[in-house]
């Protein structure tokens, strides 16, 4: 699942920065897709242990704690491999943040840069509409 997020995020960029043509925006497309069916099963198999072993399982990925059957403790939690986890993907982030031609992740796409044609074609329509406006007054 981690790859597939890294993936769809490289290949977004990739795409954002007009980088590779269409061909990232393909990749992007089914990398993307397949994430959410894996999450999809995922969250399916998650269910679906949690009845069979009655246990709360969702309980236990959050709290890092399971119970156990002899009363032994489950081995601790990875504190420390989940703050590098969250480290790197805040570095990634502000890199991207960093080299993004806006500036900003959250800022508006351009009209016509990244958009289909459809995009283009509103676009058209919205200047459309500005001149017959600019024609009656």
């Amino acid at each position: 699942m981690l790859a597939l997020a890294f993936a769809t995020g490289l290949t977004g960029w990739l795409h954002y920065n007009d980088i590779g043509g269409e061909l990232f925006e393909e990749i992007h497309e089914v990398v993307a897709n397949a994430w959410l069916v894996l999450v999809l099963i995922h969250v399916a198999g998650v269910v679906a242990s949690s009845l069979a072993h009655r246990e709360n399982l969702p309980r236990s990925m959050i709290s890092g704690r399971k119970d156990s059957a002899t009363g032994e403790a489950a081995e601790g939690t990875r504190a420390a491999v989940a703050v590098l986890l969250l480290a790197a993907v805040g570095a990634i982030w502000a890199g991207m943040v960093a080299t993004s031609p806006s500036g900003s992740l959250l800022a508006a796409v351009e009209p016509g840069r990244h958009g289909d044609e459809a995009d283009r074609r509103g676009d058209a329509v919205l200047h459309e509409d500005h001149d017959e406006h600019d024609e009656e007054h």
